[in-house]
Formats: structure tokens, sequence, C-alpha cells
């Protein structure tokens, strides 16, 4: 993705993007390549290390509210979470199934 692009999924300014794509660079967790179909276009791209990061990331966060839910949620809580969670994957999946 562009970083225009990226700032605009963002809803975020350009110029704020570029300065974090430019900090994730030097961090080596995302590279910039010429678009094969725009050569003047660059895409920001994940590095291995960025991939790795980013999934250690998630697995963090997701531990982290797995043991809060067990620490202070009750079981009728949890059980509501769960129903939600599915009507989230259903919306999810039509929305994915929509997409052209």
């Amino acid at each position: 993705m562009s970083t225009a692009a990226l700032a605009e999924r963002r809803n975020v300014k350009h110029q704020s993007m570029r300065l974090v794509v430019v900090q994730l660079q030097e961090d080596g967790l995302v590279e910039k390549t010429s678009d094969g179909s725009d050569r003047r276009t660059q895409v920001v791209m994940l590095t291995a290390q960025g991939r790795a990061t980013l999934r250690a990331d998630r697995r963090a966060r997701s531990e982290w509210i797995a043991q809060t839910l067990r620490d202070h949620a009750t079981a009728e809580e949890r059980r509501t979470l769960e129903a939600a969670l599915a009507v989230l994957d259903k919306i999810g999946a039509l929305a994915a199934a929509s997409k052209p």
C-alpha cells in the first residue's frame, strides 16, 4: 500500500504517515518498493522482521485480553462476549464476500 493509501486508511495526514513509515523503515519493519504498475509510486511492505513483530504484538495483546477477561469478567459476561464475537465474525464474512 502507498503511504497516501495508508494515511487515508488510518484517517491521518499524509505527512504524519510519511514520518511513521520513515521510522518503521529505520527500525527495519517495513521497506518501500516501486509499484509494478506505476514506477513513480512506492509501496510500503512489511519486512520479515515486521511480520514477526506484528505477530508477536498481536499474540501479546490477545493473551492480555484473555487474561484480563479470566480475571475480571463473570462467566455470563464471557458468554455474552462469545455471542457478540460470533455476530462480528458473521458480519466480517459478509463484508469480505461483498468486496470486489
